[in-house]
């Protein structure tokens, strides 16, 4: 087998399991990977993007600018938040919101404490709640989200938990459910950081900067063949590239093996 022929059999047994993780966190959880945009981040991943794209149907692929760092710059730019959970495994229907407020207000103050421990002020933090709950008889529970301002929360936690059940599983019933943890979680939004942009053309255009080219592999059932290469800083909104072409820079490298804008 030639080196050029075991690259692409593990470029596409890579694809492959990828393809797979993204339906076990999409359509195992019931959401269509069609209805979305695939993202992809890492130094590797918009290497593959194109391709796992096809694969699930999808037909928009967005590259970061910065993806090899993405992950480095989320950090920076995320919220600071703390989680706190306790478990309580109760019936919901024995259970009075009354109850269960006191018990977020148990964990409300614990995270209170952990935020002050951030040197967060209290005035710019968001509070939302949530509980694990399951049928009764279930070893599983699903994380459903509970509005204490709604008119009858609990009720309301029994329709959201149906809702997710029937789009997780398929199905739903009326049978009784129970709580297994309640969970408060405070978040506050760190200072923007001043964005260092470099101003850019916004005019649409269908003229891209001449590439160069590059002798490439794409298929096993096709012989190599010359494919422009595009740097990526040379580019400017509105820019088309029909594929297959390849868009380079520093920190990872696009393929798009089809002939899309």
């Amino acid at each position: 087998m030639k080196t050029e022929t075991a690259a692409l059999g593990i470029h596409q047994v890579l694809n492959a399991q990828r393809a797979e993780g993204i339906r076990m966190v999409s359509i195992k959880q019931g959401f269509a990977p069609r209805d979305f945009t695939l993202v992809a981040p890492g130094g590797a991943g918009p290497l593959h993007a194109v391709a796992l794209a096809e694969e699930l149907g999808m037909d928009t692929v967005l590259v970061p600018r910065y993806p090899g760092v993405l992950s480095a710059a989320g950090l920076l730019g995320a919220a600071v938040e703390h989680a706190v959970a306790t478990g309580y495994p109760m019936a919901l229907a024995k259970v009075s919101p009354d109850e269960v407020k006191r018990q977020l207000a148990g964990l409300d103050a614990k995270s209170a404490a952990l935020m002050a421990g951030e040197a967060v002020a209290a005035g710019g933090i968001a509070i939302s709640y949530s509980a694990d709950v399951c049928y009764v008889g279930q070893s599983y529970y699903l994380k459903v989200p509970l509005h204490l301002d709604e008119p009858a929360p609990l009720a309301r936690l029994y329709e959201h938990f149906m809702d997710t059940h029937e789009r997780v599983f398929g199905y739903a019933t009326q049978s009784p459910a129970r709580l297994v943890n309640l969970r408060s979680v405070h978040r506050a939004s760190i200072a923007e950081r001043a964005a260092a942009a470099a101003a850019a053309a916004t005019q649409t255009s269908d003229a891209s900067p001449a590439p160069r080219s590059r002798l490439a592999m794409l298929s096993d059932a096709a012989p190599p063949r010359q494919v422009p290469v595009y740097a990526r800083e040379a580019l400017a909104p509105g820019n088309r590239i029909a594929g297959p072409a390849i868009i380079e820079q520093r920190d990872t490298t696009t393929l798009n093996r089809h002939r899309l804008g």
